[in-house]
């Protein structure tokens, strides 16, 4: 009622504004529409109806704004739904991809590609679930379309290197890496394009991949990256002379001579040194690959030169200075090996000195007897036994692995007592 009352005071006001106005200005105003066509009429009524006109369009304009507004409001919650919507799809394509479904996955991506070709997340995602289910080729199509939208994707460019890798196409692999490199600098990027160019004999971009990734690296990752770089240019110099065997030899020697710290290059200069005949100079290679790789194989080569050279002082020599050398659990194959030698040369009564006082040495190098050195161990009491004449004592120990399923030495030994009951003969069995 009261609304009522008021919109009857503002017509009333609205009204009497218009018959002052038009009493006001009784005078008579001619306006032109164009050159032919006059209007003339009371000056009053010609204002009401201007601002009447103006009202007008005022009123036109703002309904048109409005209508504007209120689509581009409703275009934005749509779109709002649809990135939600999205949103939500990429988290069950997730899932899907982290319980193993791998159709539903890929059902899931490529939904999500029909909605959005553009989105380069749901292309990689889509590329590992087909990479995944095992169809690497389909996978790398699928990177390569998004590579075309997006070339310097790095993501994108890291995959297609790991699935070329996987196809066996190192090349393809190099590729990639490199264009992640020209588009930003990456360690991981140089690293791995420098080993694939090493496994594929191109030490010339592996030597350049190698500078890139030493003008990345930092702290720690410098000195193993020098420790990489001397064995590249190692094999650059197998790679020249190849073909001529005496340079070759003397150029190993020379690098040998400049990077002592390299094992490749010793094992090399062993190895040459041996064919050529000159043992003292092989052995001595040998030696000092033993002791840069600290690895019982390389002493193996030295006491197997010195033993097949019928020099078995120097390869005593040589099982002693390894474990002088070696510290840890190598310190215990050391001496594992150095009981084996002196039982083979049949040194018994040093061997059995050795062998009494194994438990203690594992002790002093706080080293815990595994059961690979545990039937080693046992392997080389029997042995020991055996080469004393204490037949019966290595028939009981042979009986205790036989039976014992647990022992690695169990399938060996047990084939020979369900024979004939008895140990092995000790004609068989000493050196």
């Amino acid at each position: 009622m009261l609304s009522r009352f008021y919109r009857l005071i503002a017509a009333i006001l609205v009204v009497g504004l218009a018959l002052y106005m038009v009493t006001l200005n009784r005078e008579a105003v001619s306006i032109a529409l164009s050159p032919n066509y006059k209007i003339s009429a009371n000056a009053g009524v010609i204002f009401i109806c201007v601002f009447v006109a103006g009202v007008l369009c005022t009123a036109l304009v703002a309904l048109y704004l409005g209508f504007k507004s209120y689509w581009r409001e409703k275009g934005l919650h749509h779109r709002e739904r649809q990135r939600l919507s999205f949103l939500q799809s990429m988290i069950l394509a997730r899932s899907a991809l982290a319980s193993g479904e791998w159709l539903r996955a890929k059902a899931l991506w490529e939904g999500l590609l029909k909605l959005d070709p553009t989105d380069i997340i749901a292309r990689v995602e889509l590329s590992r679930s087909y990479e995944l289910a095992g169809e690497l080729l389909e996978a790398l199509k699928v990177l390569e379309a998004a590579r075309a939208k997006e070339p310097g994707n790095l993501e994108v460019l890291f995959q297609a290197a790991e699935l070329n890798i996987k196809l066996g196409n190192k090349t393809a692999a190099i590729d990639n890496l490199a264009l992640i490199l020209y588009h930003q600098p990456v360690k991981k990027a140089a690293l791995l394009a420098r080993s694939l160019s090493e496994d594929l004999g191109r030490i010339d971009d592996a030597l350049e991949y190698q500078a890139r990734y030493e003008s990345l690296a930092t702290g720690s990752e410098t000195e193993q990256s020098q420790r990489s770089a001397t064995r590249l240019r190692f094999k650059k110099v197998l790679q020249e002379f190849s073909l001529d065997d005496q340079k070759l030899l003397d150029n190993v020697r020379d690098f040998c001579r400049r990077n002592a710290e390299c094992l490749e290059s010793w094992e090399k200069l062993a190895a040459l040194e041996r064919e050529r005949g000159d043992y003292e100079a092989a052995g001595t290679a040998y030696v000092r690959a033993a002791k840069l790789s600290q690895e019982m194989r390389h002493w193996h080569e030295a006491f197997g030169l010195w033993l097949e050279r019928r020099q078995p002082d120097r390869a005593l020599a040589a099982a002693k200075v390894a474990v002088k050398d070696t510290k840890g659990v190598n310190r215990i194959y050391a001496e594992l090996e150095l009981i084996r030698l002196l039982i083979k040369l049949n040194m018994l009564d040093q061997a059995k000195t050795a062998l009494q006082g194994f438990g203690e040495l594992a002790k002093q190098c706080e080293v815990s007897l595994t059961r690979e050195v545990g039937s080693s161990l046992t392997a080389l009491k029997g042995l020991h036994l055996l080469a004393s004449g204490q037949v019966k004592e290595a028939a009981e120990l042979w009986r205790t692995i036989a039976y014992d399923e647990s022992s690695d030495l169990h399938q060996e030994f047990r084939a020979v007592i369900s024979v004939n009951g008895e140990a092995p003969s000790p004609t068989l069995s000493t050196p």
